[in-house]
């Protein structure tokens, strides 16, 4: 009797290893799926920060660029503002001299 409780318990006890063994792998499985998922999203979320960085580099030359190209804006009207006010007063110098050259002609 001694020796069949002996073997049952052997016998028991080496199932118990078997499921011992079957769950340790299985929480092993699951946690490097984890830990490989973690990874995925870590690797996710430091693409998505560097895009993010690129965007606002290049968000921050496009601003400079906007700037530069208003300040050329403002520069071409004061140019073109100058040419108009040496403009006039020939464009009022030719009617006169047409005039003159009408009567002289005339």
């Amino acid at each position: 009797m001694r020796r069949e409780f002996d073997e049952n318990h052997e016998k028991t006890l080496a199932e118990y290893q078997i499921i011992f063994s079957q769950a340790v792998d299985e929480i092993e499985s699951r946690l490097i799926s984890e830990v490989n998922d973690l990874k995925t999203q870590q690797q996710a979320e430091t693409k998505i920060q560097d895009e993010f960085s690129l965007l606002k580099t290049q968000l921050n030359n496009y601003q400079q660029e906007h700037q530069h190209l208003h300040s050329q804006v403002s520069e071409l009207q004061s140019v073109r503002q100058h040419i108009f006010s040496e403009i006039k007063p020939l464009q009022q110098d030719n009617v006169q001299l047409t005039a003159k050259l009408n009567q002289i002609l005339g």
